[in-house]
């Protein structure tokens, strides 16, 4: 026998297929994607773009599962694995240059019927965690060490009371320039000492004179590499923490 009105049971139903239709969203999992975006003010992406997109890709075998053009700055290209993703990033940013900013993305997969129904925000946690790419600038690392030991011979030559007439860079070497071959000879004696194997210094003639030529030593260019690896990562982790 039926203890309750009629309206009570339509409004359960009611209620239970919107909540039905609101979760609907929840089962398509997000695509991993490429986002481009035309950097320039009068840079677009047009047809001509995506071919080249296309060409690039289909000549490292890695193949979109589609591509999705949002206004005429901006497309999504989806892949079906985050490997596949991270090896078309870097084919993609190299073809288009500095005109266009790539950047690794998420993409719903929500089928467009749905897309009026947002899908439950997950945490961290909940989403398995989250992918970092990190590239560190080696270069620049190792042009700061440069900088940083040519005001170091400066400072140890005044203190030893050795006068020079400059350093200045020469590639991935440093020239301390003497007036004579005794002052040279005397500020190598005291180099040496000091960045016992961390710089190797040779002599060498320019003509302006007597030189030496600092070089580092392959395990102190090693050790710069791995110092500024570790910066970056303790930056990262207090940044996530």
């Amino acid at each position: 026998m039926n203890r309750y009105p009629l309206w009570k049971y339509l409004l359960l139903i009611a209620v239970t297929a919107l909540g039905i239709l609101f979760a609907l969203p929840n089962i398509f999992p997000s695509e991993p994607a490429v986002q481009i975006v035309a950097a320039g003010k009068h840079q677009t992406i047009d047809a001509t773009v995506q071919d080249k997109i296309k060409q690039a890709l289909s000549s490292h075998n890695i193949k979109p599962k589609e591509i999705e053009q949002n206004g005429a700055k901006k497309i999504m290209v989806r892949f079906d694995s985050p490997d596949t993703q991270l090896a078309a990033q870097e084919v993609i940013k190299k073809t288009l240059g500095k005109d266009y900013n790539t950047a690794l993305n998420l993409a719903p997969a929500t089928p467009a019927w749905l897309r009026s129904f947002n899908p439950m925000s997950l945490g961290l946690d909940l989403r398995g965690g989250v992918h970092f790419l990190m590239e560190v600038d080696m270069k620049a690392a190792m042009d700061k060490a440069l900088s940083r030991n040519s005001e170091d011979f400066r400072t140890l030559l005044r203190e030893n009371k050795i006068s020079y007439l400059g350093v200045k860079r020469e590639g991935d070497n440093l020239i301390i320039q003497f007036k004579t071959a005794e002052l040279r000879d005397k500020a190598k004696a005291v180099l040496a000492r000091e960045y016992r194997n961390e710089i190797t210094f040779s002599e060498v003639d320019t003509p302006k004179g007597a030189a030496l030529k600092a070089t580092l030593t392959e395990n102190k260019i090693k050790e710069i590499k791995r110092f500024a690896l570790q910066q970056n990562i303790t930056t990262l982790r207090k940044r996530v923490n």
